[in-house]
């Protein structure tokens, strides 16, 4: 697996790799990614949001891939992240933002407000992950009770 030095090709060998059927190359590729760190991110974020939906293709893993990627980099991601939890028109890649967010915990708490302003998405699972972000990262406590 190609070493996470920002290399835009070592990176694109990479992306490819969260395609790969062998699990253990699919997870090379993510910590790969992660230490790639922002270099990675935009890119990262492109898959996440062309991503099949759940159900759509099964044997296509980049959703969960390019999460776990983008949580692996952690506080890089955010401000690639955040937008997306209350701009995007997909569900699914709203909620994956969330999650994400939550993931990568104390260091997303700029996305306070985005994950705030998403417990009134339309999305059951938008709502759901923002939730449990928000617990996560810290802050918003009287909105997730107002919520709740």
């Amino acid at each position: 697996m190609p070493g996470g030095n920002g290399n835009g090709g070592d990176i694109a060998r990479s992306i490819d790799a969260l395609r790969d059927s062998e699990a253990s190359v699919r997870l090379g590729a993510v910590y790969s990614l992660g230490v790639s760190g922002e270099f990675a991110v935009r890119r990262l974020v492109d898959e996440l949001c062309n991503a099949p939906e759940p159900g759509e293709k099964r044997d296509d893993p980049m959703l969960l891939n390019s999460a776990n990627a983008l949580s692996a980099i952690g506080a890089p991601s955010v401000p690639a992240l955040t937008p997306l939890v209350s701009d995007d028109s997909n569900c699914w890649v709203r909620a994956n933002a969330a999650d994400v967010l939550g993931d990568i915990g104390k260091a997303a708490t700029t996305a306070v407000s985005a994950l705030i302003q998403a417990l009134e998405d339309e999305s059951e699972w938008v709502r759901r992950n923002s939730v449990n972000a928000l617990g996560t990262v810290g802050g918003g406590v009287d909105a997730v009770i107002a919520a709740l």
